[in-house]
């Protein structure tokens, strides 16, 4: 089976030679303005093709999808098991069953529901159920312990567990602590992206929410 990727010429580049760094980022950016300052002199047109170019190139559009790219490499050679993931990219392009388990994850099934999100196409078994209520969550969820926040009845430090004693669906198993931890991880990643920035974390194709 052949996999094909599409995408323009900036991505190609950043693709084949890596993410620049971060210093190099702003050599080439001051760099730019430099040359395009002396240019401008002579030909406005020829300046502003310059900066265009270097846009092109150096935008954080022209980034992201070059790390889309390389994760969804990356995602062909991962095994389909529970691990920690850990940056929006990994996300788009976890594997059925981390999607699973993302889908699960209470912020994000909401948006699903409500079309907010692309959710990897994901035909969810258990729509507007969130929380204890949502069984992918119980499983994930079982017997783990989840810290509670401080209020006038309930000092720093308190915290609960809950067992969740009920039939599992055709074909599962109980997952083990590190797998647990690992989606509890991955969930914190969600909601980090969520928070901090523009794109979907369910978009395969690393397009904004």
């Amino acid at each position: 089976m052949a996999s094909v990727f599409y995408g323009g010429e900036a991505e190609l580049n950043l693709f084949t030679a890596g993410e620049p760094h971060p210093s190099m980022l702003q050599y080439a950016r001051e760099q730019a303005q430099v040359f395009s300052g002396y240019i401008q002199r002579t030909g406005n047109q020829f300046a502003q093709g310059v900066v265009d170019a270097y846009q092109a190139f150096y935008s954080d559009e022209a980034i992201h999808r070059a790390r889309v790219g390389i994760s969804r490499v990356k995602s062909y050679f991962q095994e389909d098991r529970v691990v920690a993931l850990t940056s929006i990219y990994d996300i788009q392009q976890a594997s059925p069953v981390m999607q699973r388990y993302i889908m699960a994850e209470p912020t994000i099934a909401k948006m699903y529901d409500q079309g907010r999100c692309e959710g990897y196409g994901y035909e969810n078994p258990f729509p507007n159920q969130y929380g204890a209520d949502n069984y992918n969550y119980r499983r994930a969820m079982n017997g783990m312990v989840q810290m509670l926040p401080s209020n006038e009845d309930q000092p720093d430090g308190s915290w609960k567990v809950e067992i969740y004693i009920e039939e599992l669906m055709e074909g599962d198993r109980e997952l083990i602590l590190p797998e647990q931890a690992a989606i509890a991880h991955t969930w914190k990643t969600v909601k980090y992206a969520l928070a901090n920035s523009l794109y979907d974390p369910t978009s395969k194709s690393g397009e904004m929410l």
